[in-house]
């Protein structure tokens, strides 16, 4: 054994450092391990995560993804392709009307007590864009 593997060794057993467990699924830290170590994801965010104004951004238009794939599958029972979706995102960001409505969705979000699901389809139903209805 080298040196330096001894010495982190009893860095480590000086440290208490709670020795290596294999993850469950439900382990956060876990989780972002792997996807911070997906290349693809590295670059994502590392081009468009860089400050808060851009991460809320980023965040409100991933939710927004999530959201519409959710919607839907529950009014359709099929899928729609990530290029679909992300055509559907577009038209929404390049619409003045919609992308309020996004935006209202995040801020309804961030200031209430609902999850953004919740916040995105209180916002469209009031302003029938789409029904309650399945």
């Amino acid at each position: 054994m080298t040196n330096l593997k001894k010495l982190i060794l009893i860095k480590m057993n000086n440290a208490n450092i709670i020795p290596y467990h294999e993850p469950d699924s439900k382990d956060c830290f876990a989780l972002m391990g792997k996807i911070m170590d997906d290349p693809k994801f590295r670059h994502f965010f590392n081009e468009y995560f860089t400050d808060w104004s851009d991460i809320k951004v980023m965040l409100m238009i991933m939710k927004t993804y999530i959201f519409i794939d959710d919607e839907y599958f529950t009014r359709t029972k099929t899928r729609l392709s990530s290029d679909e979706i992300v055509t559907i995102i577009r038209r929404i960001m390049n619409n003045t009307e919609l992308r309020k409505y996004m935006i209202d969705s995040l801020n309804d979000f961030i200031d209430h007590d609902r999850t953004f699901t919740e916040a995105y389809r209180k916002l469209l139903i009031n302003n029938d864009l789409i029904t309650n209805k399945n």
